[in-house]
């Protein structure tokens, strides 16, 4: 991911809190350390940088100290008892207290140069967001920043638990991205930042080596990371970001791999998404078959524990008819609602139709409704047969049927 994605990245994460840090790999001198203040600039965040090989764990935990608190103990009776005692706790550091504020960006650069224990010592920081337990504002961006881990560099070698906490970029530049973006940008004074018969010279080199030298040593997939739940949890943070598929592939790349990165992308680009309520209003035959090739759904998984993405999606919709906040729309279209219901898996059906009764406003109408007799019971393709057999097959809907039956009659 180029640079300047790399900017618009980390601010739009910033806008939208997300929550999971980031740590960017890349080669020496390509400007990693140097987009995270102009990214804080543009936000109008603070921003404190942290060499991770310069630091020891207290620069980052505080320093142990002791106080008087008062702490609840249990007295010989089995009652509570207050009492002042020492105690030891953590002073932070300055930069904690500044972070607490909120519109904060910390850069932790270089972490692979860090010693274990300073390593050690993040590990709360980058996965919980807190010190101590105090936990930081959802203003505060982390971001940490990594030579590629080769001979080339001295570094730490870091488990699988420390990768998988970080959302990882693959960080690169060029000579066009170079030149625009910060080459020709002009300082205060108005002189370009860097001299233009030096970007002439270099705009002039075909091989454009004389700009990044490139050799066989140079490890150009500097991570290598897998799926895992939590990979997941942070892939979800950045689902809904507003950024381009081309974007989040390579962000999700960093998260659970590039395979399954671009299996999930395809998926998107396929556009499967739940049914609408404005589709079951207005069901045809194309949305009927949608229904109909959800509900088999496409088996996920090793085989142990299989999970149905389609069928997933029509528990949303399940969900949407449930939540709708103008209860009559819905009872307006409730022979739409019915028939949907009829195609769908049973098991979900009854769970809606359940859930639909226990609404306060619904719950006479659609104990009505599964009393109704309905038309073309006979009928094999009608909708109104695939409903009557629903409700017949389900037992517990048959209970709960029962139940309204009584209390229609007992009014």
């Amino acid at each position: 991911m180029f640079l300047n994605t790399v900017k618009e990245v980390l601010t739009k994460a910033a806008q939208n809190k997300v929550k999971s840090s980031f740590l960017i790999w890349g080669k020496h001198g390509i400007g990693k350390t140097s987009i995270v203040p102009q990214v804080a600039k543009t936000l109008g965040y603070r921003y404190r940088n942290f060499r991770a090989a310069q630091v020891d764990p207290t620069d980052i935990i505080g320093f142990p100290t002791k106080i008087k608190k008062e702490i609840s103990l249990l007295g010989e009776n089995g009652e509570t008892i207050k009492v002042e005692q020492e105690v030891m706790t953590y002073a932070f550091p300055e930069w904690f207290h500044q972070a607490r504020q909120g519109n904060f960006i910390l850069f932790l650069d270089e972490v692979n140069r860090a010693k274990p224990d300073v390593q050690n010592a993040l590990f709360e920081l980058v996965q919980e967001r807190s010190l101590g337990g105090v936990e930081l504002p959802d203003t505060v961006l982390i971001v940490a920043g990594n030579n590629p881990a080769s001979k080339k560099y001295s570094t730490f070698d870091s488990d699988d638990a420390w990768m998988d906490r970080f959302i990882h970029i693959h960080a690169k530049s060029n000579f066009h991205v170079w030149t625009n973006d910060f080459a020709l940008k002009k300082d205060d004074s108005g002189k370009t930042k860097i001299n233009p018969e030096i970007v002439q010279f270099l705009s002039n080199d075909k091989t454009g080596l004389n700009f990044d030298f490139v050799d066989k040593d140079d490890d150009l997939s500097p991570f290598n990371v897998k799926p895992s739940p939590r990979s997941w949890e942070k892939l979800n943070e950045l689902l809904d970001l507003p950024l381009t598929l081309d974007i989040k592939q390579e962000l999700f790349e960093g998260i659970v791999g590039q395979e399954v990165a671009a299996a999930l992308i395809t998926h998107l680009r396929e556009g499967k998404k739940p049914i609408t309520l404005e589709q079951i209003f207005n069901l045809d035959e194309l949305v009927r078959q949608q229904i109909h090739e959800y509900s088999k759904g496409s088996p996920v998984g090793d085989g142990s524990d299989e999970v149905h993405i389609e069928v997933s999606l029509l528990n949303q919709t399940c969900e949407d008819i449930i939540r709708e906040e103008n209860r009559e729309l819905i009872k307006q279209h409730n022979d739409k609602i019915l028939e949907f219901l009829s195609l769908i898996p049973e098991a979900m059906a009854q769970k809606t139709l359940q859930n639909l009764c226990k609404q306060p406003k619904d719950k006479d109408f659609w104990g009505k409704k599964i009393l109704e007799e309905l038309p073309g019971g006979s009928d094999p393709a009608n909708p109104n047969y695939r409903w009557k057999s629903l409700v017949k097959n389900l037992k517990e809907l048959y209970n709960a049927r029962t139940s309204i039956k009584s209390s229609l009659k007992s009014k």
